[in-house]
């Protein structure tokens, strides 16, 4: 007995072992091969689909390799949804499948490898199962919408959202029920047109409509580069426009520069006992401003230009002695350097001696 059972145990054990394995897609003897070639990538899946049994159905891959290398593929169904049963289909090596008419349901799947240019295969990478059910169609005599879609209201630019559509078809042999727009004849395009839009369901020959409102999708304003129409001045604001490609304009304000003054320019010295003046004027719009300068305040002026006077051409400042070369306190007349004093002493004393001659003479007369 023991030497049935230990036979029975050993033969269990390898087929589970098979089991677990092919829960990723049947072992190959490439999926060893070429285990430092990448991996290709799956970029979408293929979506689960719902066609009569004479409609045309092919099912397509969309992967990419990452270095460039040439792919490779294999297709597999399953009457079951479990990655564990799929078995490889006979000759379906491209990188789409025509699914052959049947009626019921199918899943469906591919694996996909990335071969090199040396030739060595990555391990295989296996998409999801596909599910397709294919049904008999049967002539309609008339459908009836149980409840339309979720989603009746729509933005310009927007695409139909079935969600939530119940519809019942009637044939002369009963009824068939479609939910989501399953088996239906629906119109995909994107719902333009603004307003109330009756929207077709159709199974062969029958029809029905539902209705949907599409409302104008909200502008977005794309504008240009500013434009300046008005420069401004030192005392106007300017104005600038720009303008979006629907025609619509937008202005706005530029502030107003400002004056730009000069360092100003003594136009009345103060005194002692009166205030002066200073006038500035704005290097821009040649408008001017006055200043009062305190009595008693000294003032000093900016640095003159060359042309100004000639004793600056010599090198001699206007508040400069001739004689000494110091500065002299502001509103004083520069002294011409002659030594008035000794002609003041001079006349002094020649009148002095004059009248003491004239006196002494008149004496001896006498």
């Amino acid at each position: 007995m023991k030497k049935i059972i230990l036979p029975i145990l050993t033969l269990l054990l390898f087929c589970g072992s098979i089991l677990t394995v092919s829960a990723d897609g049947p072992e190959t003897p490439e999926s060893a091969a070429g285990a430092g070639t990448p991996e290709p990538v799956i970029n979408n899946q293929f979506p689960d689909c719902t066609v009569p049994t004479d409609t045309e159905l092919v099912l397509f891959s969309d992967a990419s390799s990452p270095d460039g290398g040439t792919l490779e593929y294999l297709w597999y169904s399953t009457t079951v949804e479990e990655m564990a049963t799929i078995r490889a289909i006979d000759g379906a090596e491209g990188n789409t499948y025509r699914v052959p008419e049947f009626s019921g349901v199918k899943w469906f799947c591919y694996a996909v490898w990335n071969v090199n240019s040396d030739g060595e295969k990555s391990a295989p990478v296996y998409s999801r199962l596909i599910r397709v059910e294919r049904y008999e169609e049967v002539a309609a005599v008339s459908i009836e919408i149980l409840s339309t879609p979720d989603k009746v209201v729509y933005t310009s630019g927007e695409c139909l959202d079935l969600t939530g559509l119940k519809v019942r078809i009637w044939t002369s042999e009963g009824y068939i029920d479609s939910v989501n727009g399953d088996k239906l004849e629906i119109t995909k395009n994107p719902l333009i047109t603004v307003g109330e839009q009756k929207i077709k369901v159709a199974y062969g020959e029958a029809f029905d409509f539902f209705i949907v409102t599409v409302k104008e999708a909200p502008h977005i304003h794309s504008f240009g580069d500013w434009t300046v129409t008005t420069e401004p001045s030192c005392t106007e604001s300017g104005i600038k426009i720009r303008e979006c490609d629907c025609g619509q304009t937008e202005r706005a304000e530029i502030p107003a520069t400002g004056h730009r003054w000069d360092e100003g320019k003594v136009t009345k010295e103060p005194t002692k006992d009166a205030d002066g003046e200073k006038i500035f004027t704005c290097t821009a719009c040649k408008d001017t401003k006055t200043e009062v300068i305190k009595a008693g305040e000294i003032v000093t002026e900016p640095a003159k230009d060359t042309d100004e006077t000639e004793n600056s051409e010599s090198g001699i400042s206007a508040g400069e002695s001739e004689a000494s070369g110091e500065s002299l306190p502001s509103g004083t007349e520069p002294s011409s350097g002659f030594p008035w004093w000794i002609l003041v002493v001079f006349v002094i004393v020649i009148g002095t001696g004059t009248g003491v001659t004239i006196f002494i003479l008149n004496k001896k007369k006498k």
